[in-house]
């Protein structure tokens, strides 16, 4: 029924997307340094009113462009600021990017099609978590896919619509004011790709560059740029230059990684889709052959094509590639889809079978791990080494099952089956992800200090911020940060103008500051206790854990203060 009436299977979709993304959303505190950093500059905007800088206490941060800004700090006046309010922007443009997919999926390849895709997609644990976190990357992918969307059915439009190329390049000028210049350069990399193997690179140019769509980009990306630029002089360098090409080049920025990175990570992210053969080898069946422009290569091409820019990246991060998987879905889920009409390969059925018994006994080996008297097992978490234990058994008993089903051919019970559990899975992983992250927040150090603190007392953040980017959000008093180390410590301007401008406070001045009353500061616990032991001395810890404490000047005269 439901891919008979293709509505019904939309709003399937969409309450189940919607339910995995918002459910107990706002249950868990700030991780630092991301969705501290992103709350607390969508705070501080909305509170400014100040829509054109965004600032993290109060330093000029603009290694983004301000789009995903915008919609938090938009979030925050409309509803608070909150943990719920501030995720439910990436949230709500994950459950966009299932809707998305749905429509396209059924456009291109009918309704079953877009039924399985959107299914596939919505029970994807790494695309749902991702959405759940206070993160661009959500934003950022359901534009950039989008564009990729819109671009493939204009270029096969029968009249070549015109209002598929514009809106292809809003899309397009979306995801550059979400994410920088990727916004941008993947589109054009990666169709470049796809329009040099299939031939088409006339059609495609003429597509890409009708009049009004580098138009429409301009007047969408340009406003903001030219008004930072006049505010901010050096800001083209530092956006363009530091932010972007050293980043891509340079061996000197953070998250390093190797080349074939990507190529590890995706396989995993599919588990257990993966590991079925003949839906596979019909994902890859336009290699025997020629098909439609939208056909299986163009998903495939365009999310390889998403993987190789990254993979030339010397800077990578997991979360780079989430555009890849509503992409892989379609190209995926379309296989699945029509899987049933025909018997199948015998051969690639045996396959499936000894890879998902392979996986069987890996799962359990981790059911089994308490037993083995390893040392890093025992390193394992409880929280954590139990929830994987669950969840590997709970996979056996549904692999299980899958096996079961496969001998009988009955292949819509083995896709329904890992739906069901992709999604159990997604859904259970809330509370290990918030026992694993008290350690990278400091909530409860801020709700521990704000019944003590009167109008006027100072509080400090000392050192590299990143740990601590959400004090302030959860504080709800102004907050300083002294002796500055870490990102913050790189401004667009001149380094002093920049500090003096933010109210920075100096090892100098923090000294004399700990002279007086009424002065506290959140600490890293290593650089607490890398202080002059007679600073220490005047100091009150109020709390402390494994990697922060919280201090309380006592007032009295210090007998010695050198730095």
């Amino acid at each position: 029924m439901l891919t008979s009436r293709p509505l019904y299977g939309f709003v399937l979709v969409i309450l189940l997307g919607s339910f995995l993304f918002f459910f107990k959303l706002g249950d868990r505190s700030f991780r630092n340094p991301d969705e501290g950093r992103y709350a607390e500059i969508a705070r501080e905007m909305a509170v400014e009113n100040n829509w054109i800088e965004p600032k993290l206490y109060g330093m000029d941060y603009l290694r983004k462009p301000p789009l995903f800004y915008w919609l938090v700090a938009l979030s925050f006046k409309l509803w608070g600021a909150t943990e719920f309010t501030a995720r439910l922007v990436p949230a709500f443009f994950g459950v966009l990017g299932i809707a998305a997919t749905f429509l396209f999926a059924q456009k291109a390849f009918g309704p079953r099609s877009a039924l399985f895709s959107s299914l596939m997609l919505l029970s994807n644990v790494w695309y749902v978590q991702v959405g759940r976190y206070l993160l661009i990357d959500s934003v950022f992918a359901f534009f950039l896919v989008s564009a990729f969307y819109l671009f493939i059915l204009g270029l096969s439009s029968p009249t070549g619509n015109k209002a598929y190329a514009v809106s292809f390049y809003v899309c397009v000028a979306l995801a550059f004011l979400a994410k920088g210049l990727a916004g941008i350069v993947i589109p054009f990399f990666c169709l470049s790709l796809y329009l040099g193997m299939t031939r088409q690179l006339k059609k495609g140019l003429s597509f890409l560059f009708f009049g009004w769509g580098p138009v429409v980009f301009a007047g969408i990306v340009l406003p903001w740029f030219i008004l930072i630029s006049r505010r901010e002089p050096e800001f083209l360098k530092f956006f363009f230059l530091h932010e972007h090409f050293s980043r891509f080049v340079s061996k000197d920025f953070e998250h390093q990684a190797a080349w074939y990175y990507y190529l590890l990570i995706l396989p995993a992210v599919f588990l257990p889709w993966v590991l079925f053969v003949e839906p596979l080898k019909r994902a890859l069946g336009f290699l025997n052959g020629k098909e439609s422009p939208l056909g299986r290569l163009y998903p495939l091409t365009v999310s390889l094509g998403i993987v190789v820019f990254y993979s030339l990246s010397r800077s990578k991060l997991a979360t780079y590639i989430l555009p890849c998987i509503p992409l892989l879905c379609v190209w995926l889920g379309h296989a699945w889809a029509e899987w049933p009409k025909t018997r199948g390969d015998a051969l690639a059925m045996r396959a499936t079978r000894w890879l998902v018994g392979g996986f069987l006994v890996l799962l359990g080996f981790v059911v089994a791990l308490p037993a083995f008297p390893l040392p890093f097992i025992r390193k394992i978490p409880t929280t954590p080494r139990v929830y994987f234990q669950t969840m590997a058994l709970s996979a056996i008993l549904i692999l299980s099952l899958v096996l079961r089903f496969l001998k009988v051919r009955r292949t819509d019970a083995v896709f329904y089956s890992i739906v069901f559990f992709t999604a159990f899975v997604s859904f259970f992983s809330t509370p290990v992800l918030e026992k694993e992250n008290t350690l990278y927040t400091t909530r409860d150090f801020a709700e521990m200090l704000r019944p003590l603190l009167k109008e006027n007392d100072r509080v400090l953040i000392y050192g590299d911020a990143g740990a601590f980017y959400d004090f302030g959000f959860y504080l709800k008093h102004p907050v300083k940060l002294a002796n500055l180390e870490g990102e913050l410590k790189l401004p667009v301007s001149e380094p002093d103008t920049s500090q003096e401008k933010a109210g920075l406070v100096s090892y100098d001045e923090f000294v004399r500051l700990l002279k007086e009353p009424g002065v506290y500061c959140l600490i890293r616990k290593s650089d607490y206790w890398g202080l002059d032991a007679a600073l220490r001395q005047d100091l009150k810890i109020l709390k402390e854990n494994d990697r922060k404490v919280l201090f309380e000047s006592l007032g009295t005269r210090l007998r010695s203060a050198g730095p």
